[in-house]
């Protein structure tokens, strides 16, 4: 596996990396940014339903950053890539879209049935903060699954292979180590970014503006770790 100290650096190593990071963080960022400052002049709604084509930019950024993932799980040299594959980098965070709608229903119900039992008192309140408590542990078990079906359907290219959890499991057991150390700092990361978007006015915007780079460095040094364990379904 790349020593973190290569991972954390080969941003920084890569030809013209200013500009490929750069515009991956604005494109980070954007959407969140369009959808404030719209929100200043007209109404929530009017502002999320104006807003709401832009989400499409994130496919570009997840799709650019499997390709980093690939390139671990392939053993390629760590570098940043041009952005001129932006259709392949498109349809590839369509699918991780689907693969993430897919891990994340199950949770986002329990959440949603929590949050509706809230407002029912007495002891609908404590049944629906146990529910969302419930949807939070859900959403980090899934989360937990999620790189290595990444690694699956990079392999055999097919977004229901993300979804076959014994040969997922299977594959996590012969890198447990490394791959919860993994897990573990990308909760930090998530934290780390968190307490940023707490920064009043500007937080959020720039927590996103900043996940880029975090996110390329994980991307690669979790497809390094799941190329040692990656099994068929």
């Amino acid at each position: 596996m790349l020593p973190l100290r290569e991972a954390i650096e080969f941003p920084f190593r890569s030809e013209n990396w200013p500009r490929k990071l750069g515009l991956g963080a604005v494109l980070s960022a954007f959407p969140v940014l369009s959808f404030t400052l719209l929100g200043m002049v007209i109404d929530l709604l009017k502002s999320s339903l104006l807003s709401a084509p832009l989400g499409l930019v994130y496919f570009l950024v997840w799709g650019y950053a499997f390709h980093i993932f690939r390139g671990g799980l392939q053993r390629e040299a760590a570098n940043l890539l041009g952005w001129d594959n932006w259709r392949s980098y498109l349809s590839k965070g369509l699918a991780l879209f689907l693969i993430q709608l897919g891990y994340g229903l199950l949770p986002l119900l329990i959440v949603a049935l929590g949050v509706g039992m809230l407002y029912r008192g007495r002891w609908w309140f404590f049944t629906g903060m146990l529910l969302m408590l419930m949807g939070l542990l859900c959403f980090l078990l899934v989360g937990f699954f999620y790189p290595m079906g990444m690694a699956h359907f990079a392999r055999w290219g097919r977004i229901e292979a993300a979804f076959h959890l014994p040969s997922l499991w299977r594959g996590i057991r012969e890198v447990l180590v490394e791959y919860v150390s993994l897990f573990l700092l990308s909760l930090l990361v998530l934290l780390a970014l968190g307490l940023v978007a707490a920064i009043p006015f500007v937080g959020l915007t720039l927590s996103f503006f900043l996940s880029f780079y975090p996110l390329l460095v994980l991307s690669r040094l979790f497809g390094e770790v799941c190329a040692l364990a990656t099994e068929g379904p």
